[in-house]
């Protein structure tokens, strides 16, 4: 799946769509990933990884002026390069970036890490490049992993195995796959074992005070449901004590035509949407995160994003890069992708009195305010964490995406 996913990636990295740095598997993968790709995709590709990376950097901004800190989690994120996007193209970063995935793909990224100058340099920036764990899972060499990574100061006695972390808790797989630099760390582990999350993401150097943004892409969908839900669970009701923001991406409406072509093209190559069925659109995910403890939802399809959030500068040059004349395909393959967003404030006395205050600034000062790359430019920026259903302050237009007009909904 992870390969797949990154076979899409790769046609939107330069000269093309994005200016940023090489994908992952372009160093050691004995895939061929320079395959065109249909122009339908890319683009689709580009608007899905704009409109992340624009929630990603105001969540960054907020983060900054609440002056809290700021951690982000990718859930499932295989060979995705946000975290060196951020840093090297836009010179943000966050406090702690996490990455979890299943051991075997967590194995092959560190590999790839390892054999990559330009991705280990910008992990060098502001950070002091020391390195603990990885190389052992369930008691065994990863081949290929290096199992440390002296330090600058020279110390290469990192640890190798979460049960002799001095941080591991009793809950942590023995053996457990993670390195961890100052600002980022990765782990490798299993989403359906969600009472082995916390502790992982602690080996990995999760912060569970921090303001956190979890983001999955493509992921939760493809889970059993029970299995998603708790995911969804134990972000809201779990031990993060911070404002806690949930943004997914993923496939949306099963049951007209092209969804069922979707759903029976995805099973035949062997990464069936388990989850799509019970929760087949923004309504029922709406509900969804509501119940599993989060306080407030938003969502959009990609037509939505596209139309009403997305740079138009920026779009008139993607636009021009492959041109087609597909539009009626082009929305529909839109009105099947959404993005949304679920908030749950802060705990504690101290949480609550800053989001108050916030609040008490008033939305309208933030509507007056926003512009295309700001959300909320106010004395109050937390207000922004208890306002997901707006990603720019502005009524949403309707695209001319005839008969797959779906609203969007907050």
């Amino acid at each position: 799946m992870n390969t797949l996913a990154t076979g899409t990636r790769v046609p939107c990295a330069p000269p093309a769509y994005d200016t940023s740095l090489p994908s992952l598997p372009s160093a050691a993968s004995p895939i061929n990933f320079t395959a065109r790709r249909s122009p339908l995709i890319n683009r689709g590709y580009y608007s899905r990884v704009t409109a992340l990376d624009k929630i990603i950097k105001q969540f960054l901004q907020v983060c900054q002026k609440v002056g809290k800190g700021s951690q982000i989690v990718s859930l499932g994120a295989g060979f995705d390069t946000t975290y060196w996007r951020l840093k090297f193209h836009h010179g943000l970063r966050a406090d702690k970036y996490i990455e979890i995935d299943f051991p075997s793909s967590v194995a092959q990224k560190l590999l790839i890490i390892d054999h990559c100058p330009a991705l280990q340099q910008v992990l060098a920036t502001d950070c002091s490049g020391r390195v603990e764990g990885a190389g052992v899972v369930n008691g065994a060499v990863v081949p290929g992993v290096e199992i440390t990574m002296p330090s600058a100061a020279g110390d290469d006695n990192a640890s190798t195995d979460a049960s002799t972390d001095a941080g591991a808790s009793p809950s942590a797989p023995a053996g457990a796959l993670y390195r961890r630099y100052d600002d980022y760390g990765i782990v490798g582990g299993d989403l359906r074992e969600v009472e082995t999350l916390g502790p992982l993401l602690q080996l990995a150097g999760a912060d569970p005070t921090l303001p956190t943004l979890f983001v999955s892409e493509c992921v939760l969908v493809y889970m059993q449901p029970h299995f998603s839900t708790q995911v969804i669970r134990w972000a809201a009701q779990g031990p993060f004590s911070g404002p806690v923001l949930f943004a997914t991406y993923e496939q949306v409406h099963p049951d007209d035509p092209f969804g069922r072509t979707m759903m029976a093209h995805l099973a035949n190559r062997g990464c069936a949407l388990l989850g799509l069925l019970e929760y087949p659109d923004l309504p029922a995910q709406k509900q969804r995160y509501l119940n599993q403890g989060f306080d407030q939802f938003g969502g959009w399809t990609m037509n939505d994003v596209y139309s009403n959030f997305a740079d138009k500068r920026e779009l008139m040059r993607a636009e021009k890069l492959e041109i087609f004349d597909e539009l009626e395909e082009w929305h529909m393959i839109q009105s099947h992708y959404a993005i949304s967003v679920a908030y749950r404030g802060g705990r504690g006395e101290e949480w609550r009195a800053l989001e108050a205050q916030a609040k008490g600034a008033g939305r309208a000062e933030g509507q007056a305010s926003a512009t295309e790359e700001t959300v909320y430019d106010s004395s109050a920026p937390l207000q922004w964490f208890s306002d997901v259903a707006y990603i720019n302050k502005r009524p949403p237009r309707t695209p001319a995406q005839g008969a797959y007009n779906y609203q969007y909904i907050n």
